[in-house]
């Protein structure tokens, strides 16, 4: 019997990465390596954060299609607490394993501190819907938010993962992915 992480990450990838389940990739937790592919190397980073974004972007558009018919603050505060919650650990992964050995590509593109701020922007805006004194108001700035991290998932969709790709070897890749296997488990399992 598969743990209920384990569940809800197959059906998470099942339901939103279209082609996972085609791919026949295994998925082993609780301490083992992430496996994945015929030969079953170790998933890489990049695979996960892929994965991760594909919640995402399914939260982002419930969020986006509710938000016009909250009827309290407290809803809207409510949804941004449950994104700053899951985006919050996405980002420093991103900030700690991910954008890290990519620093001196970063610098020669002029983006270095660009990526790291779009993260304190997003974690600022979701933080501002609290001090938000009216509906329409803490609406705006959620939404702005959703925005915000849109673009910012696009651009390392579009720039930062292929370019990790082709700058970091598969192997790099793959303990990547390890170490946010055991940070991911160190976090759940105290």
């Amino acid at each position: 019997m598969r743990s209920c992480s384990a569940r809800f990450f197959a059906f998470s990838t099942r339901s939103f990465a279209p082609g996972w389940e085609k791919s026949k990739k295994r998925v082993a937790y609780r301490g083992r390596k992430l496996k994945t592919g015929p030969n079953k190397t170790p998933m890489k980073i990049t695979e996960i954060l892929m994965a991760e974004h594909a919640v995402f972007h399914n939260l982002f558009d419930h969020i986006e299609s509710v938000a016009p018919r909250l009827k309290t603050l407290a809803e809207v505060k409510t949804l941004a607490t449950v994104v700053q919650r899951l985006h919050e650990p996405h980002s420093r992964t991103e900030d700690d394993l991910f954008l890290q050995p990519l620093e001196h590509c970063f610098e020669q593109l002029g983006q270095n501190e660009n990526f790291h701020a779009e993260h304190e922007q997003i974690e600022a805006m979701l933080t501002r819907v609290y001090k938000a004194r009216t509906l329409q108001e803490a609406k705006k700035t959620l939404l702005g938010a959703m925005t915000a991290c849109r673009r910012h998932f696009d651009k390392e969709e579009r720039i930062v993962f292929p370019m990790a790709e082709r700058v970091l070897k598969a192997r790099t890749l793959s303990e990547m992915g390890q170490a946010w296997l055991k940070q991911r488990d160190a976090r759940l399992h105290p």
